[in-house]
């Protein structure tokens, strides 16, 4: 007919898909006929009625069929499954329409219409084809048939296994006639039976022809089935060829018999179909002339001729339409596609399709539908619009576009709003177990503070403490406090490295944390976990009989641990007895190198101590610092050092504390008791010697004493509010017996260490510069030499500034205990300006002391600086504290610039300063003594002493100092100071501008009397009368201040007496004018036992003066006692202790007879067996010359003196 395609519709049965497959490999591989295959359920054997349930797949296969390009449609079915398909596809408008050809196999020659003429009219149109299976002799086999079988009643072949899978046919259901005797409905021979019957009669003549010609006889077994192929082709050939029931038996290649098929059709009113055409391999196709054919739009058309297409053969198409529309099927007009639907090109041709569920079209014509939006769903077909009745409700979704139905939110997400496209994740905090959520649930209303991971969905498993929380009973989460490690879930928590936990109720998980000495006594574990061998409230004890060991643990004690305690002990003693020794070596001859190294030493001892103060603040050492700082632990009397608790039976708190506390009281006693022995042995030690020794040990340890006994009152406040020492925090502050205690011995430990030698300290400096100048206190001073023989003589107080720089270091630890993040500050600022302040004053007597006490410092502070950053402090805390204590150096800035400002307009324009006394004197006839009256007055009062030769730079500015910033002046009277031009000048000032004049009469010296006063202008030359003229000074007010000043008082000045009497002249004038005086100062005292004696030309007065001034310089520079020898008698007096003359030479000394005498008075010493007395010449007097060799002979003639004795003066 022409057709290129072609749609197979077959049900699942053996005999359908058979005949499908058959059709199908022929049509494609024989005609090149594309075939489309539709396979429908089988509801039953024989052809048995469509089930309902199967009527719905058999309806989509044909919806399927009507939306593709072809109509032509071969339907392989039987009985009463040929009718239901059949009239499933007239239903659907597919049979009796345009273009629609429907062909058929045997299975719809009439056994479908089951005799019902009203079965017809479905297959009107519909051809079917046969074989045409009788040949010459059916005729009468058919006869015989007729004849014989009605009366068969059980064949003898029913008990023959020929049924399928070996069964015996009476057994098989298809075979159910047989025994019951009814074999065919109509009894008549069909063609199948021929066939079937030739079958048999060819394996009957292939089996026959194979046994004769191989001659094996009836063993058929011997054949293979290519022996029985080769025969079976061979039945084509000329001569092999024979007739039976079917006709013509033969076989091509393929082992296929090429029958004739006959072509029926379909009529109305007729049980019986019309043969229209036939078929065979000789032939083809042939149209029998003269039948009428019927086609599926009941349109007829009349064979004229046996080739060719008939008028009236369907296409097999459907029209050709534009998209958007589509074929009427019941007419081949196009029209538009509806609301609700598409059009589409299904293999070429245009379609009208239903929208899909999840889609829609409101308008006509369309060529697509649009998806229903996300968030919107529908299940039904041939939707014109999806709007609001379609929307997703609350807790559901539908992601995207086209969706059919909208799901449920799972368990863990939530849909908030209606017409969602996507359920969110329940977030980190909240959970929902049920599905079609609208929310979820907070975990915080299952437990307080808990919290979940995103998209929780069971609180009881997932609605967990958060890390940094941990779970308390009836509180829910609470936030980690300070000192455990929170790791979250419902556990306990763990503790954290430096603290420890006291369980209070574990039931209600009642906690109580305690700080840690450090993170090695207590590390991170279970709850009040200790390192090995701790014991205690904040693992603060070691074990009884255990010893604090490296890492924070206390190991056992064992027999060889008793000995670093008694080799400590040892070593002390040792260092003690060597100390007594070194220490009696006379300091007065030591010399500067052996100074330096003694000060060096006491520097890094205090340096040392200075790091332990390092190792007491909130600091987390590194490797390998912390090694190095834990080696100053033995400076701050740490025990632990020497295992001394493996002495005891108990290592308590208290007993530690009391040890440290008399480690000084032992050293000391034994001290003591080694003195007691060396004057024993006749080899004492000086008691002033062991006083130094022990102020040296005291001043040189007290940051590591002060720190010790303060260490009570060194309280850390816990994370449980409760107060512990820092240093035993297994001691609670103030309520502990055990702190009671210890606060007890730590008050007298305080009372005797850090301020008993620190007051005692301060008297002493106090009163070191009336004792030096005095004289009085130089032997007391020796027992001192600890304290001030290290500095400058002008530097005395710098042990005392060193002390209170060390009190507050050492209390440092405990005042900012409560504020680490300062601590480090303010120590550095504290070392910083004890440097600066040690740069400006260089007081150590050596270079190399100097610079080591600035290196020494400077690297305690570099390490402070390094160490800041490890402080274990809270950050918040910290940021706090630390922009305070920033301001204030920000706020320094302005107010130094300020200051500056302030201090330079104060010195331009400010009052200067002004002096208590101004000394007129005459520099020739006493210059030395009003030095001398300088230094005397400046011990007893705290007025500047104005002395010119200290004080001016300018001689021009002299009698302005006098006018404007003198109190007093002090004029002392000798026979010149009235002729000076220059004292003229002070006196007039003074007696102009209403100053204070004080009359001092050297030896009864008597003022100018009025005649001379009359002729003074003749005293100077024009040039000093036009000096005095420039600064407004008349001879006429010369004279007339001299009158004025007769009647004035004057106090008497012994210049040849002793210094005492000197002194109380110089008092008494100080009473007398009512000068501010000194407190603690001292009178001048004659030495006892002199160690230098100072001597010069005695006899003059001025000499004289000049001695005493050396005498008060020397001494406080060299602290050894010096006394003036103004005689022979003097000198004998001083001779068993003085080990140094110092000679002041001066113009006429070698003329003076007694000083030749003093020098002849010791001779006996300087000749003498024993140490001789070392001469020390200091020249006095810029005009002082050794006389020539000729002054020698005149001395030898005069006798007043062995030569030998100037000689060693030269």
């Amino acid at each position: 007919m022409g057709f290129k395609k072609a749609n197979v519709l077959y049900f699942d049965a053996d005999f359908q898909s058979g005949q499908a497959g058959d059709f199908r490999l022929a049509a494609e591989n024989d005609y090149n006929l594309l075939t489309i295959p539709y396979k429908l359920p089988n509801s039953g054997a024989g052809g048995a009625p469509v089930s309902v349930s199967n009527l719905v797949q058999v309806k989509k296969s044909l919806k399927a069929v009507r939306s593709g390009s072809c109509r032509v449609v071969l339907g392989l079915a039987v009985n009463e499954e040929a009718y239901g398909l059949w009239k499933a596809a007239d239903e659907l408008g597919i049979v009796h329409s345009s273009g629609w050809l429907w062909l058929g196999a045997d299975g719809v020659g009439g056994a479908q219409l089951a005799g019902d003429l009203g079965r017809v009219d479905l297959f009107v149109g519909t051809f079917y084809v046969i074989s045409e299976s009788q040949g010459p002799y059916f005729q009468d086999f058919a006869a015989q048939w007729a004849t014989d079988m009605p009366t068969t009643q059980v064949p003898e072949f029913t008990q023959m296994p020929t049924c399928k899978d070996g069964q015996i046919c009476q057994g098989d259901p298809d075979f159910t006639g047989w025994v019951s005797g009814v074999h065919d409905t109509e009894l008549v021979c069909q063609g199948y039976t021929a066939l079937a019957y030739d079958a048999v009669v060819t394996l009957a003549v292939v089996a026959d022809r194979l046994m004769k010609r191989s001659g094996v006889g009836a063993n058929l077994d011997f054949f293979t089935p290519t022996d029985w192929f080769n025969e079976l082709k061979s039945l084509h050939s000329s001569g092999h060829v024979f007739n039976c029931l079917s006709g013509e038996v033969t076989f091509d290649d393929n082992q296929e018999r090429p029958l004739p098929m006959a072509f029926y059709n379909w009529q109305p009113a007729s049980l019986s179909a019309k043969r229209v055409a036939s078929w065979s391999a000789v032939s083809g196709y042939t149209w029998q002339v003269g039948a009428d054919v019927v086609w599926p739009l009941n349109n007829r058309s009349h064979i004229v001729k046996s080739s060719g297409v008939p008028d009236g053969l369907p296409s097999g198409l459907p029209p050709l339409c534009d998209v958007g529309d589509a074929s009427n099927n019941s007419a081949s007009a196009c029209s538009p596609c509806p609301a609700g639907s598409h059009g589409t090109i299904v293999q070429g041709t245009s379609v009208c399709v239903l929208c899909d569920p999840g889609a829609f079209q409101s308008s006509s014509g369309a060529q697509t539908c649009t998806p229903c939006s996300p968030g919107y769903a529908s299940n039904q077909s041939g939707l014109t619009s999806c709007g609001a009745d379609f929307i997703c409700p609350v807790g559901f979704l539908s992601a995207e576009p086209g969706a059919t139905e909208c799901a449920a939110c799972p368990a863990g997400r939530a849909s908030p709003t209606a017409g969602s496209r996507s359920c969110s994740f329940c977030e980190q905090g909240t959970y929902q177990t049920n599905t079609g959520a609208g929310a979820c649930d907070t975990c915080e209303s299952f437990l307080a503070g808990s919290t979940s991971q995103r998209g929780a969905l069971d609180p009881v498993t997932e609605c967990q403490c958060p890390e940094g929380r941990f779970h308390k009973p009836g509180a829910g989460c609470l936030a980690c406090p300070e000192g455990l490690q929170c790791l979250g879930g419902q556990g306990l928590p763990l503790q954290a490295p430096g603290f420890w936990v006291q369980v209070l109720d574990a039931t209600q998980r009642d906690l109580s944390v305690y700080r840690c000495r450090d993170h090695l006594e207590c590390p991170s574990g279970v709850l009040g976990s200790c390192a090995t061998g701790r014991e205690g409230q904040a693992c603060n004890d070691c074990q009884s009989g255990h010893y604090k060991a490296s890492e924070g643990q206390c190991n056992s004690c064992e027999g060889e641990d008793f000995l670093p305690f008694i080799v400590a002990i040892l070593i002390c003693m040792g260092v003690v007895v060597v100390a007594t020794f070194v220490s009696q070596t006379d300091r007065v001859k030591q010399n500067l190198t052996s100074l330096t190294a003694i000060a060096t030493a006491g520097q890094l001892v205090t340096v040392l101590q200075t790091l332990g103060v390092l190792r007491q603040l909130s600091i987390k050492w590194a490797e390998p610092a912390k090694t190095l700082v834990e080696l100053t632990a033995l400076l701050t009397f740490d025990l632990d050092v020497v295992k001394v608790s493996c002495f005891w039976p108990k290592d308590t708190p208290l007993i530690r504390f009391v040890e440290r506390m008399l480690i000084y009281p032992c050293c000391a006693a034994f001290l003591c008791a080694w003195w007691m022995v060396l004057r024993i042995l006749k080899r004492p030690i000086p008691p002033d010697t062991l006083f130094d020794f022990n102020g040296l040990v005291l001043t040189v340890l007290y940051i590591s004493l002060t720190l010790m006994v303060l260490m009570p009152f060194q309280c850390i406040r816990n994370p449980n509010g409760i107060m512990t020492m820092a240093s035993q925090p297994g001691v609670t502050c103030w309520t502990d017996p055990v702190h009671l205690g210890l606060v007890g011995s730590a008050v007298v430990g305080i009372l005797v260490y850090p301020i008993g030698i620190c007051v005692w300290i301060l008297w002493t400096t106090l009163q070191y510069p009336s004792r030096i100048s005095s004289g009085e206190g130089l032997l007391v001073l020796r027992r001192y030499r600890f304290l001030f023989n290290r500095y400058k003589s002008e530097r005395y107080y710098y042990g005392a500034m060193m002390l209170v720089r060390n009190l507050l270091v050492a209390l440092l630890p405990v005042v900012l205990v409560s504020l680490p993040a300062i601590q480090v500050i303010v120590l550095v600022v504290t070392l910083l300006v004890s440097t600066v302040l040690q740069s400006r004053l260089w007081p150590w007597r050596s270079e190399a002391a100097n610079c080591s006490d600035v290196f020494l410092t400077g690297s305690v502070i570099l390490v402070a600086v390094a160490a800041a950053p490890l402080l274990e402090v809270d950050a918040a805390s910290k940021e706090h504290t630390l922009g305070f204590v920033i301001m204030l150096p920000l706020m320094c800035i302005p107010l130094v610039c300020l200051g500056a400002f302030a201090y330079t307009a104060y010195a331009r324009f400010g009052k200067k300063g002004v002096f208590g006394t101004f000394l007129c004197h005459h520099k020739g006839g006493a210059g030395s003594l009003g030095r001398f009256i300088k230094l005397i007055m400046e011990r007893h009062s705290t007025a500047k002493v104005f002395y010119d030769s200290d004080e001016v730079e300018n001689l021009d500015l002299i009698f302005d100092v006098v006018r404007n910033q003198t109190k007093m002046l002090l004029v002392l009277v000798t026979p010149e100071v009235q002729k000076r031009m220059w004292c003229a000048g002070e006196i007039v000032s003074a007696h102009s501008n209403n100053v204070r004049i004080v009359l001092f009469s050297c030896d009864g010296c008597e003022l100018l009397s009025d005649k001379i006063i009359d002729s003074i202008e003749e005293v100077w030359t024009e040039g000093q009368k036009n000096t005095l003229l420039l600064q407004g000074i008349t001879m006429g007010m010369v004279k007339d201040a001299y009158r004025d000043m007769r009647s004035l008082p004057s106090v008497l000045m012994p210049r040849f007496e002793t210094m005492e009497n000197q002194e109380e002249a110089i008092l008494k004038m100080v009473k007398r004018v009512s000068v501010p005086r000194r407190r603690l100062s001292r009178r001048f005292s004659a030495p006892k036992k002199p160690q230098i004696l100072i001597t010069g030309a005695v006899s003059s007065a001025e000499a004289l003066a000049t001695c005493q001034n050396m005498q008060m310089l020397v001494q406080a520079s060299t602290l050894a006692e010096t006394v003036v020898a103004r005689s022979a008698t003097e000198a004998r007096a001083s001779l068993l202790s003085a080990r140094y003359l110092v000679v002041v030479l001066s113009k006429g000394l070698l003329e003076d007879p007694a000083f030749a005498g003093l020098l002849l008075a010791t001779q006996s010493k300087f000749f003498g067996p024993s140490d001789p007395i070392e001469i020390v010449t200091v020249n006095g007097d810029a005009t002082f010359e050794f006389p020539a060799m000729d002054f020698f002979e005149r001395l030898e003639l005069t006798g007043l003196g062995h030569l030998e004795a100037w000689l060693c003066l030269r």
